[in-house]
């Protein structure tokens, strides 16, 4: 017997300390579009790498990182350099359906009775006729 096919893996949004890093830095640049290297090297600053090399993997990190914001949607990109918050979508506000115009000129329809039941005949025709 052959085994089940597995469940299609969700996807899942990952957060980490350097998406909270970059959300701040862009909270603090306030209503202007922030520039995306200069985040990118302020936070590299301020985490000190050892080497070159770390300095490079570190960048390459939240540059990684700048893109899965962008493609949640918690970030949205000015420009090709600039990036800002997106703003929240604020839902439309309820509006009332409209009343239909009542109907004028129709008589009211009867109720269904027992008698009309009865000559309701459903399934096709009766006789079968088969042809050789």
């Amino acid at each position: 017997m052959p085994q089940p096919a597995p469940a299609p893996i969700k996807p899942v949004a990952v957060t980490d300390r350097f998406d909270q890093k970059l959300i701040a830095a862009i909270v603090l640049k306030g209503e202007q579009p922030a520039p995306v290297w200069s985040i990118v090297h302020q936070i590299v600053a301020d985490e000190g790498p050892a080497n070159r090399s770390n300095r490079r993997q570190l960048c390459s990190r939240l540059l990684c990182r700048l893109r899965g914001l962008l493609r949640v949607g918690a970030i949205e990109r000015v420009n090709k350099a600039r990036v800002r918050l997106r703003e929240p979508v604020q839902p439309p506000p309820p509006t009332a359906l409209p009343v239909p115009p009542p109907l004028k000129n129709l008589p009211p329809t009867p109720p269904a009775t027992v008698t009309e039941w009865v000559t309701f005949r459903g399934g096709g025709q009766r006789k079968v006729v088969f042809r050789v």
